[in-house]
């Protein structure tokens, strides 16, 4: 199965490439982690997203050992936790983390949350790494415009990538298109809405669905491909890993795509988690 996905690729401004499809592994119980991420191998996913919150960076690397995938086919994504942005502590994380994954650097190291006022040194500790040869492109999570700025401004580094929570009712039009003029990626998380609303009951979602003969979750992947965005969707189940990486045998239409955009009532309400001001 796994020469059946071709996933394309996105450049970063780090020049390296990232594959637009990836598998997360938020919420992914560690016990469970190793056997769902030698799964997703198997179905042809290559990019795996972790953090150190997650608790499971050893299951992905057991995982990473035992799959045999030379190292440069794979692009391994974690993240600093809030209470490590701290003096000199980012680069102890990193070097734990990669003692968790069995890696010499991982492909992305983001900063997690903006949080403690301690972002900004984070930031440059993140350099340093990269520039060492931690990490190969660094990039930040859950930053609003005003962080982003204040990065820049102390570092003149810009971020490879800023994951956010982004999907069809809440896209974050101010930070996409900040990153858009500057040359940084999008990530979405949460690209479904977590469920917490009815997104595909949504009628340009359904609409499409029926029109292309795919699911609404499909559907709404597609929609996040077509903007540009890079997703790597969790699930814990492989039928639904096989579909999620359906993704590249239908295009949705111009029409289709602004359909679902408008999806996003524009006041900020359709967000289902945190906001970056709460979490420290």
């Amino acid at each position: 199965m796994a020469d059946q996905i071709h996933v394309p690729s996105v450049t970063l401004n780090s020049g390296f490439e990232i594959p637009q499809l990836g598998y997360g592994v938020f919420k992914v119980d560690p016990a469970e982690t190793e056997r769902l991420v030698s799964e997703a191998f198997e179905a042809g996913y290559r990019h795996i997203d972790t953090a150190a919150i997650y608790g499971n960076e050893e299951g992905v690397g057991r995982a990473i050992a035992a799959s045999g995938i030379p190292r440069d086919e794979l692009f391994i994504t974690t993240k600093l936790w809030n209470d490590r942005q701290g003096g000199d502590e980012p680069r102890a994380a990193l070097s734990e983390s990669l003692g968790k994954l069995g890696l010499d650097y991982v492909d992305l190291y983001l900063v997690h949350w903006p949080a403690n006022g301690t972002y900004v040194n984070a930031w440059q500790k993140l350099v340093e790494l990269r520039d060492a040869g931690h990490t190969r492109s660094i990039g930040v999570s859950n930053h609003l415009v005003e962080h982003l700025e204040k990065i820049h401004a102390e570092t003149g580094v810009l971020p490879a990538v800023n994951q956010i929570e982004l999907h069809p009712a809440y896209q974050q039009k101010d930070v996409v298109d900040w990153a858009t003029d500057k040359g940084v990626r999008i990530e979405s998380w949460g690209p479904l809405g977590q469920g917490k609303y009815d997104l595909f009951g949504a009628e340009p979602v359904a609409e499409a669905a029926a029109a292309h003969g795919k699911s609404p979750a499909q559907v709404v992947l597609r929609w996040h491909l077509q903007r540009g965005f890079i997703v790597f969707p969790k699930t814990v189940s492989r039928e639904r890993m096989v579909e999620n990486a359906s993704l590249f045998d239908f295009e949705l239409t111009t029409a289709q795509v602004e359909a679902i955009s408008a999806l996003d009532p524009g006041d900020g309400s359709g967000r289902v988690s945190a906001h970056p001001s709460e979490v420290n």
